[in-house]
């Protein structure tokens, strides 16, 4: 079986990035920022971006190659 971890690390090198909705949606995970962090100490390099939607702010998070 495959960890969150392991699926998020699959997805941004599918896709280049993520957000929490994205992460909730596709694999039920509700606590992305800490599953992020633990890639950044592995050594992946990705940025943070925030994003606005009128009144709704989100984080997105991008694979730096």
């Amino acid at each position: 079986m495959i960890t969150q971890k392991q699926a998020i690390r699959n997805y941004l090198k599918s896709f280049g990035s993520i957000t929490s909705q994205e992460a909730w949606g596709k694999f039920s995970i509700t606590r992305l920022s800490s599953i992020i962090c633990r890639l950044r100490k592995e050594g992946l390099i990705i940025d943070s971006a925030e994003e606005r939607n009128g009144r709704f702010n989100w984080v997105r998070y991008k694979l730096v190659k």
